[in-house]
């Protein structure tokens, strides 16, 4: 009887010290879909002699389609789009018409197909195929950048046209594109022989047409021969220039620099009209960027807040605008002396605001504990160099007291403190380079660490060869 209630009582104690879990559905599915093995696709990728009106293309899993207007694009373009759709575990394509005799199709489904249960995406699907004995195999690569910010151009189409009339770009959509990636780097496959017009294009619209006053836009002069070039194409593209200079935007920020953005490069025999605020600024000084599309400036000091002022640059007027006084307390600046200098690289000040005095009886510059002579020079309405004969191994000192540089609003620096050291040459490295220049254009210099572009210039074929 003892043992009976025994095994009852540890039945008992098994029973209430059980974990309860709830059922789930198993492991996540995260995998994308894969064509599956055996069945592939049919007639399959890559196949010469293609005379199917139809394409099927079977998944290791139910797959459904998204997007698929834009994600789907089929190149050359046909006249009537196929009907692509899923059924089940297949992409079905039908085509509606006819195909090009002696042609190779290129496919791409980009993010359209994903799995039915949780949207994992099979990337960058390319389907070929030719109508021909062959697949084409030619290929073409282009840098595309902004050509006034200077910066590579993401998701630009690089397109290419049998036809060369310079109307194509509006009227036809390309025989083959590729989309640049966030380094501006373009690179089309399956290219037939022959020579092709190259035209870069933000197409905003997905259309695969030019449309003015909203899309940048990019030529090469050149025809691109496509059985003979090697050489990438470097391409800027632009606003089309419309017919009259415009301001579209006109700023002043807290540190009283004014900014003027125009519409389109002002003419070099264009200048700003007399009575417009840019006349009126501090010793009547403005810059006009390379470009000539941004004006800078400083405000006025005597800015009267309630008062209109005229914006006017070249053959455009803007109605009279407000100017906001400017509302930094502090001088600020950037600093090489933040760190080591470099061989022939003297101290440098850059400040927020310009520079209407200095005094240098309240600047000290010592070497370890001695103090040395030193210069002030002011190279621009901001910039400051601090001259001295630096030498190596010894430790530098800077001291500048309040009110060692006063702005033209009358704000002057705190207490600036620096230590720095002069490096020597053989701390530095010399790159030399050996580079084959084309005929004429320019040129984009870039140095990368790894995959980051740590130093970036836009050179002409002059400056190149005075390096």
């Amino acid at each position: 009887m003892i043992k009976i209630i025994a095994i009852l009582i540890i039945s008992i104690l098994l029973v209430q010290c059980a974990q309860q879990t709830p059922i789930t559905g198993g492991t996540r599915d995260t995998s994308a879909p894969k064509i599956d093995t055996l069945k592939k696709e049919f007639p399959l990728n890559g196949s010469v002699n293609f005379s199917s009106s139809s394409i099927t293309i079977n998944f290791n899993e139910i797959v459904v389609l998204k997007n698929a207007d834009k994600q789907i694009i089929v190149t050359p373009f046909p006249n009537e789009k196929p009907d692509i759709y899923t059924k089940g575990k297949k992409v079905i394509v039908d085509f509606k018409e006819s195909l090009e005799s002696n042609t190779t199709y290129i496919i791409n489904f980009g993010d359209a197909i994903a799995d039915i249960t949780e949207g994992n995406v099979f990337k960058n699907y390319k389907y070929v195929f030719s109508t021909g004995t062959f697949i084409d195999s030619l290929q073409y690569d282009a840098f595309v950048y902004d050509a006034f910010k200077k910066t590579p151009a993401k998701d630009i189409l690089v397109m290419l046209y049998k036809q060369h009339e310079d109307s194509v770009v509006s009227l036809s959509k390309p025989s083959y594109f590729g989309k640049t990636n966030l380094f501006g780097k373009c690179n089309i496959q399956n290219i037939a022989a022959g020579q092709y017009k190259i035209v870069a294009l933000d197409d905003k619209n997905g259309n695969y047409k030019f449309d003015p006053k909203e899309e940048l836009i990019g030529y090469i002069d050149q025809r691109f021969d496509a059985l003979s070039d090697t050489l990438a194409d470097t391409i800027g593209v632009f606003l089309t220039r419309p017919e009259k200079v415009e301001i579209t935007a006109s700023t002043v920020s807290a540190n009283g620099k004014g900014t003027i953005i125009l519409n389109q490069p002002l003419p070099q025999d264009e200048t700003v009209f007399e009575d417009s605020v840019l006349n009126n600024f501090i010793d009547g000084k403005y810059t006009i960027s390379a470009s000539r599309d941004t004006i800078n400036y400083w405000i006025i000091p005597e800015i009267i807040p309630q008062k209109k002022y005229p914006m006017i640059v070249g053959n455009c007027k803007k109605e009279n605008t407000f100017l906001k006084p400017p509302s930094d307390t502090t001088l600020k600046f950037i600093s090489n002396a933040t760190r080591s200098l470099k061989p022939q690289e003297d101290l440098s000040f850059a400040f927020t605001q310009p520079i209407s005095k200095y005094d240098i009886e309240k600047i000290t510059l010592k070497q370890d504990t001695t103090s040395i002579p030193f210069e002030v020079i002011q190279t621009s309405l901001t910039h400051f160099v601090i001259a001295a004969d630096y030498k190596i191994d010894f430790q530098y000192e800077l001291e500048m007291l309040p009110g060692s540089f006063t702005s033209f609003y009358n704000v002057i620096n705190d207490t600036i403190g620096a230590l720095f050291e002069k490096n020597e040459a053989n701390q530095y490295g010399n790159l030399l380079l050996s580079i084959q220049l084309n005929e004429g254009g320019s040129f984009i210099l870039e140095l990368h660490k790894g995959d980051k572009v740590i130093s970036r210039k836009f050179l002409s074929k002059a400056e190149l060869e005075n390096l």
